[in-house]
């Protein structure tokens, strides 16, 4: 006697008893006809000045391959993408340069994805209302990218980790999550903004990386936190803080040097650094709802030049101030240690 199939079959497959013939044709009939009509993917369309040996204009979703100037022949420019702005998958560096045009999406997808080969971004340019604005992870996928702005994305205007990347003078704004979500080593950061963010204005991780030093960088406005900086053999110069939700500048760092950072009017601590191994100099937290300078790390090198000002104190958000700021308001200003105060 023939065994009747268990199980859930599949619409092809031998069918339970039941009037067999019949049975088979109805369940197969639609899956059939859906075969005979249905058409055969669209190739992936490549896209770079140089494709084959040719240029290519790029599209919504089209992968670059090639070093592209964007102009008025492409269509990424011209129309909102209901996905992926462009994929970068070239076998090696390439350049994408924006010529002040804009990339903008309907809050899917990302607006550069980094697959493979290593890309640098040339502005002015604009991505504007994707996902994430810029995504690039691993290795040296993302070289560098200056001038460009990241706005109205609905979570990171941009998220990149890797080696050796370099931003210089963009701006993230007004994205879901954080400006700039940076990890990595060795990488270096100078003359960018983070304004009107709904959490970070930078969230920076890694090693040896340089934040600063030439022009500075800028958090302004953002919902949580100004900076939040963590890792080890990092230098941060420059950076200034001022109207964020929560903390100015916030870093859990070993082996950093810490100068020169400027918070104001934000609504937590305007810089709270622990850690260990840190070298602090010329900082200086004005008009902050919280602490003004407070540093809790251990080996910490005082190089001076450290000062808090008209800062809240513990309770800055209470319109009452607790008594020991009020004995020894010093230490609602700028604070090393347990007690000690910055020179």
């Amino acid at each position: 006697m023939p065994t009747a199939w268990t199980g859930h079959a599949g619409c092809c497959d031998k069918a339970a008893p039941g009037p067999p013939r019949m049975r088979l044709v109805s369940l197969c009939l639609p899956v059939l006809l859906g075969l005979t009509l249905a058409r055969p993917a669209a190739a992936v369309h490549r896209c770079g000045d140089d494709v084959d040996g040719h240029a290519a204009a790029c599209g919504c979703g089209d992968l670059l391959v090639s070093s592209r100037t964007l102009g008025p022949a492409d269509g990424v420019t011209r129309e909102r993408c209901g996905g992926d702005g462009l994929i970068v998958a070239a076998p090696g560096p390439v350049t994408l340069a924006f010529g002040g045009r804009t990339i903008r999406g309907d809050g899917q997808g990302n607006g550069i994805l980094v697959l493979s080969g290593s890309l640098a971004l040339s502005g002015p340019g604009t991505v504007d209302g994707f996902a994430t604005g810029l995504v690039a992870s691993g290795g040296t996928r993302l070289r560098s990218a200056i001038g460009m702005r990241f706005a109205h994305n609905r979570l990171d205007g941009v998220s990149v980790s890797g080696d050796g990347f370099t931003f210089e003078g963009s701006l993230a704004e007004a994205n879901g999550r954080d400006g700039f979500a940076l990890r990595g080593r060795e990488y270096a950061l100078d003359g960018n903004r983070a304004t009107s963010n709904g959490r970070y204005g930078f969230d920076l991780a890694g090693s040896g990386a340089h934040v600063g030093a030439g022009a500075g960088n800028e958090a302004d406005a953002n919902r949580m936190d100004g900076f939040v900086v963590n890792g080890m053999m990092l230098e941060i110069v420059g950076a200034t803080a001022s109207r964020n939700g929560s903390d100015g500048f916030y870093a859990s760092v070993m082996h950093a040097l810490i100068r020169s950072i400027r918070a104001e009017g934000n609504q937590g601590d305007g810089i709270r650094i622990a850690g260990m191994s840190v070298a602090i100099a010329g900082n200086t937290a004005t008009g902050n709802r919280g602490v003004g300078i407070w540093v809790s790390a251990m080996g910490v090198d005082d190089q001076g030049g450290n000062r808090g000002s008209d800062n809240a104190g513990l309770a800055g958000h209470t319109d009452v101030r607790p008594v020991m700021f009020e004995r020894a308001p010093a230490l609602a200003q700028c604070r090393i240690g347990m007690a000690g105060t910055c020179r």
